[in-house]
């Protein structure tokens, strides 16, 4: 019977076990639960706090009166804060460490990008232009080389015309011009408060100046470049482009500046964690403050150094970072140091008189804003602005994060405790089952004869496997007293056949001495024959039965093996001369402890069996090899396979497969055949030969 597969006691336990795990799952959907009322109560509260702001800034029109009221027709110049001083050496380097490049505002033929610092405006500017044509001092006129225009009104409200020009790389110099851009005023002298610094490349320039803001009166500036295509002769400006629609037109356009005194008022009611923007009605920035999170707020478990001490936090907090999302390294949103307006549709909302509030993704889509936005009203009720207050989802994952972790620390542990308890608890079940099926199996041997009659393990214990051990002590013990009784069955048949027998035995002697026809003694003879064969079938019973307490009581002494088999095999063919016996033996003398008259009593049941199943005339091989502690003794016929279902039930008592089917066979030979080997030490054992030729009956017995 194959041995059947399935899972294992243990596995069972652990899969069991793995149920579980619907414990953290059931923390995880309770923690979304909490994200999302964590996160409309903070929409609320945003809310809340811009309407609050927006009510602080309520009829505060003259905050908002300092740009134009549109902007149409006009080219708008943001002006972004610079955080420190900028060298005039016509490099970006210290624009970008405030984020600020070149193609921030990129023009026609020019891209510019404007920045204020302690009352001056500082301009870096980058043309392209493959002819260089510098001012040639010799010429008295202006506007027959390569040059920047400047437009603007002083103080006054007179419009100025200044014009930076250049004979080379290196620092610039400015006049200011007449109306028609040719000549230099003042007495043709430059004017040193507006400072530049050029430098050429192969088809392009690039220059960085500075003016002070105090020059410009009111917030409208305009820039021009005029390209000289001609070096000789120097008539004309050949191209003219500007930050405006046309020449001819309104030259200026309204430099978008932050307010003061909105600046002021935010920096006062400044959130460490949320980042608020007042917008004009053109939803133009005019102040921030604040940030979207704490300093360094999106640090994660990931940037933090992994020690012995805080291994398993850091891998419990790696975890949860990763499952609820936590954003990694820098969040790219808008910069206030590069947004001049906005037009996010929760501003248009505002500025329709709307407070509303809305969750979008930031620009980098790796965390989501909660933005609430409420309108400024003038006194007259007219939105004047917008107050938007921004803060990112960082804070509710920080919270979500450190209960998930909480909850899973404690979960992984309980599990943990409950799967390592579980593996025991298997492991031992799993150990007393094992012990109790090994001393189950141990109690009877490979033909079904009982080793002993009791368990000794397990018998007093209280579970299923107490109960189950009692069980198979209670069946050992039926079964031993079962095994008794057939046992004793020969015996008691012999004895209470005989006396039946011998009745009959005697009736039919006196039948016998009586005047009896031809037909009646061969009636009489009949009966004789068949009460021999009672008798002889009574007799190998008893025999059977009785054959490993013969073998006990017999006395065991050292013969030479090879000299008996010989003499054996010598006799046996005299006795039987039908089949031919042929000897091999790689030993003339073989010392062997036993009793030489049961290896004889082998040797028949083996000829036997082998004559029985032997062609005819063929003959039976008998060999003896000695193999250093083991010698074995092989018989060997010619004729039919086994077949092999039937060979490891050949040595069974009563198992017969022979084909004369008389009745003196019960199948007890090759089972008093085992009997003996196994009494010697050995073993016994059958297998077809490979060429097919017939069977062969080994028997392996150990020497010494």
């Amino acid at each position: 019977m194959s041995k059947l597969r399935g899972p294992r006691l243990s596995t069972k336990l652990i899969l069991l076990g793995l149920v579980l795990l619907v414990i953290p799952y059931l923390g995880t959907q309770t923690l979304r639960a909490m994200k999302n009322f964590l996160v409309g109560g903070q929409q609320q509260a945003q809310l809340m706090t811009a309407q609050g702001i927006a009510t602080l800034l309520y009829g505060r029109d003259e905050l908002f009166n300092d740009t134009p009221p549109t902007l149409e027709g006009y080219a708008t110049l943001p002006i972004y804060p610079l955080q420190s001083d900028i060298r005039l050496d016509a490099d970006d380097d210290e624009w970008s460490t405030h984020g600020l490049t070149l193609k921030s505002e990129p023009y026609s033929n020019f891209h510019l990008v404007l920045g204020e610092r302690d009352g001056n405006l500082y301009g870096l500017l980058e043309a392209n232009d493959s002819t260089s044509v510098n001012r040639d001092p010799s010429y008295n006129r202006l506007n027959h080389a390569d040059h920047v225009r400047l437009y603007f009104r002083d103080r006054e409200g007179v419009e100025q015309r200044a014009q930076i020009v250049w004979e080379g790389n290196g620092k610039t110099t400015t006049y200011f011009m007449d109306n028609q851009w040719v000549n230099a005023t003042d007495r043709g002298l430059p004017d040193y408060r507006i400072q530049g610094f050029i430098r050429r490349g192969d088809n392009d320039y690039r220059l960085e100046f500075r003016i002070p803001l105090n020059m410009i009166s009111d917030g409208h500036l305009g820039v021009a470049v005029a390209d000289a295509w001609e070096v000789e002769g120097r008539k004309e400006i050949n191209t003219l482009s500007g930050t405006f629609d046309t020449i001819d037109g309104n030259p200026y356009s309204p430099m978008v500046l932050r307010s003061a005194q909105l600046q002021t008022i935010l920096d006062s009611i400044a959130q460490t964690s949320s980042r608020i923007w007042i917008l004009d009605s053109e939803l133009r920035v005019r102040a921030n403050s604040g940030e979207l999170a704490d300093d360094n707020p999106y640090m994660t478990t990931d940037d933090l150094p992994i020690s012995a001490g805080n291994l398993w936090d850091s891998i419990i907090s790696r975890a949860t970072d990763r499952l609820i999302g936590i954003p990694r390294g820098d969040i790219e949103d808008y910069d206030p140091s590069l947004t001049s307006s906005r037009s996010d549709n929760i501003l248009v909302d505002a500025l329709d008189n709307r407070a509303t509030t809305h969750n979008r993704d930031s620009l980098d889509e790796k965390t989501r804003i909660i933005s609430a936005a409420s309108p400024i009203r003038s006194e007259d009720n007219q939105v004047i602005g917008v107050v938007l207050l921004e803060q990112s989802t960082h804070q509710v994952l920080q919270q979500q994060s450190k209960s998930l972790e909480r909850v899973t620390e404690r979960t992984l542990l309980s599990l943990i405790a409950i799967v390592v308890a579980m593996l025991l608890f298997a492991a031992r079940l799993a150990w007393r089952i094992r012990r109790l099926g090994r001393e189950t199996n141990t109690s009877i041997d490979d033909y079904g004869r009982l080793q002993g009659i009791s368990i000794s393990k397990d018998l007093r214990a209280g579970d299923e496997i107490g109960d189950l051990a009692r069980n198979i002590n209670l069946a050992l013990e039926k079964l031993n007293q079962h095994q008794g009784f057939l046992a004793n069955i020969p015996r008691t048949l012999r004895h209470e056949i005989n006396n039946p027998l011998n009745t009959i035995s005697t009736s039919l002697d006196n039948l016998e001495r009586e005047q009896l026809t031809d037909k009646d003694s061969t009636y009489l003879d009949s009966a004789r024959r068949g009460l021999m064969r009672i008798s002889v079938l009574i007799g190998k019973l008893a025999d059977a039965a009785n054959l490993e307490e013969a073998l006990n009581a017999e006395d065991i002494f050292e013969f030479d093996l090879a000299a008996m088999l010989s003499a054996y095999v010598e006799n046996q063919q005299k006795l039987s001369p039908d089949h031919k016996l042929l000897l091999n033996m790689d030993s003339d003398s073989v010392p062997f402890q036993g009793s030489d008259m049961h290896i004889e009593q082998l040797l028949d049941k083996l000829l036997d069996n082998a004559r029985d199943f032997s062609e005819k005339d063929a003959p039976i091989t008998i060999n003896l090899f000695v193999n250093r502690e083991l010698c074995e003794l092989q018989v060997i016929n010619q004729g039919p396979a086994i077949d092999e279902k039937q060979i490891p039930n050949l040595f069974q008592m009563m198992h017969s497969k022979r084909r004369d089917k008389t009745p003196g066979h019960f199948g007890l030979g090759l089972y008093v055949a085992r009997v003996i080997a196994e009494h010697h030490g050995g073993s016994i054992k059958a297998f077809n030969l490979e060429d097919g030729s017939g069977p062969c009956f080994s028997v392996r017995l150990p020497l010494g």
